[in-house]
């Protein structure tokens, strides 16, 4: 589960999940509409349409083996919690590219039911409905970071080059249509009429979403340059064999004499043959007893797994902790916080020698 997200169910067997932040605007939206309830119903079904086009994301990623671990709603949107470890750049771009086709698929649905409606109270929700599905699509598309379009362009850029490299245009390209934003804002707001506080509305909208794509941008480039400067390094770097390995029927007074006894932090158990951590403030005791009711799921590499890829796949599991296996026997464990401060020491190295 996603820091500061709500599981509300699960779709095709993808959790669903909702953040406090987009709980905090459906709270916001029920007090201004009042008895109308208008605004709120209008928040409810944009975020159903958002949902949509992540689930085109997330079917598809299925499709083509890819892990996906959850669907998460924002104030911002959704985000698709996808494992990109290893992806083909095909698979890559039909990922990116579903989701954009999917709201535009939509949004020429509920295009023609407007067309065949009548006047009324519905026609204006379906004219909602289709005036948001399109800008979701072509917004989407636009190629850059990090909206899907900048993934599209991407993967269609690493078939003829490495993936650092096919970033680094993409970037570029992202960087000259950030600019084209800011122009193109400030013209618009020049040419309109009105007053000086709505021409300073629409131009602070334009600017959140060129800082938005931007920061976005950034992010995208300094998570490659990191992926293209560690390439030679492994988690064989910074294993650890500081763990215990518990039987998850463990009570927790045994499990606490054994940390104690062995001076090891770290418990790792197997339950049903999946290697889980034992975490005192993200387990919930409340649904099974001892050990087992205190684990949490944890990535699973091998030593020879690939350092950046490595983070990645701690990261998305939120534990901060990978076990580390030969075959099906646990030898070590890395950790999220060893492996940034391997990685931090690394890149300085290299930057102090002007490598």
């Amino acid at each position: 589960m996603a820091q500061g997200s709500l599981r509300i169910g699960r779709i095709y067997g993808i959790d669903i999940e909702v953040h406090w932040t987009l709980l905090l605007l459906l709270l916001f939206a029920l007090l201004v509409s009042g008895y109308s309830l208008t605004l709120f119903i209008l928040v409810v079904l944009l975020f159903v349409c958002v949902l949509v086009h992540e689930l085109a994301h997330s079917l598809v990623a299925r499709r083509n083996n890819v892990r996906v671990r959850e669907i998460v709603l924002n104030i911002i949107g959704g985000a698709s919690v996808i494992d990109t470890v290893g992806m083909d750049p095909g698979v890559e771009f039909r990922i990116s590219v579903v989701g954009p086709l999917m709201s535009l698929f939509l949004g020429g649905i509920f295009g023609i039911l407007v067309i065949f409606s009548g006047i009324g109270p519905l026609t204006y929700v379906l004219q909602f409905l289709f005036e948001i599905n399109v800008l979701l699509g072509v917004f989407n598309i636009i190629p850059a970071f990090p909206m899907d379009g900048g993934r599209v362009l991407r993967g269609w850029l690493r078939k003829s080059r490495d993936e650092y490299r096919a970033t680094a245009a993409t970037v570029r390209i992202s960087y000259v249509i950030i600019g084209l934003l800011v122009v193109f804002s400030l013209g618009y707001v020049l040419s309109i009429r009105g007053s000086v506080l709505y021409k300073e509305y629409y131009f602070f909208i334009f600017l959140i979403i060129a800082v938005f794509l931007y920061r976005g941008t950034q992010a995208e480039m300094e998570s490659a340059t990191i992926k293209q400067e560690t390439s030679g390094l492994t988690v064989r770097s910074v294993l650890s064999k500081s763990f215990v390995l518990v039987d998850p029927g463990l009570s927790i007074e045994k499990m606490y004499r054994i940390a104690l006894e062995k001076k090891e932090h770290v418990i790792l158990t197997r339950i049903n043959g999946r290697l889980m951590a034992v975490d005192l403030f993200r387990g919930r005791p409340g649904r099974a007893g001892g050990v087992a009711g205190l684990s949490v799921p944890i990535a699973v590499v091998k030593p020879s797994t690939r350092l950046f890829d490595a983070l990645s796949m701690i990261e998305g599991t939120g534990a901060g902790i990978a076990a580390v296996v030969s075959g099906r026997r646990v030898v070590a464990v890395a950790t999220s916080q060893r492996i940034r401060a391997f990685i931090y020491l690394h890149m300085l190295s290299k930057k102090r020698k002007g490598i």
